[in-house]
């Protein structure tokens, strides 16, 4: 790194953070209008911002932090999904899960972690461990204290393969 930096450093990793993790969502929500290229950016922004949130420790509120590793992984594993890395998929849903179990998060992200354990494992065509996380997604989502949180994800979870509710 040039002694010569112009920036602060700590200011970046919170500007690209959510920078990155804003512009990779918004390539998911053009579905497949994206081009080869835009998939390619959507990748690159998931993973910058994961680790862009990864330097911020200290640095924000440590409950907020804790969080930011979950969420990152969430989003790694939707990207990972919607271009087809399914293995990779699970490996970052693996990973949400785990984090929000070590950081004690109980509210809207564990309940993401299961839901997507759950689409990864469809889609490696691991039926009965898609619907055992798809029964711990609806059971976390009871835990989601702001409701608007709450519909929001049981609207996420009635658009999952295999989910039919209870």
């Amino acid at each position: 790194m040039s002694e010569n930096r112009q920036i602060d450093e700590l200011q970046a990793h919170k500007v690209f953070s959510g920078d990155l993790y804003n512009l990779a969502w918004e390539l998911l929500d053009k579905g497949k209008e994206r081009t080869e290229l835009e998939d390619e950016e959507m990748l690159f922004a998931s993973y910058g911002s994961a680790y862009h949130w990864h330097k911020l420790k200290g640095a924000i509120d440590e409950d907020r932090w804790k969080q930011s590793r979950p969420i990152a992984h969430d989003q790694l594993s939707r990207v990972n999904v919607e271009l087809g890395n399914y293995e990779m998929a699970l490996y970052h849903a693996s990973r949400a899960l785990y984090w929000c179990e070590k950081s004690g998060i109980r509210d809207l992200w564990l309940a993401f972690a299961y839901e997507r354990l759950a689409v990864a494992n469809h889609h490696l065509g691991l039926i009965s461990e898609r619907d055992k996380y798809l029964k711990a997604a609806e059971e976390a989502a009871k835990g989601i204290i702001i409701e608007q949180d709450r519909n929001y994800f049981m609207g996420e979870l009635a658009k999952d393969p295999g989910y039919v509710g209870t």
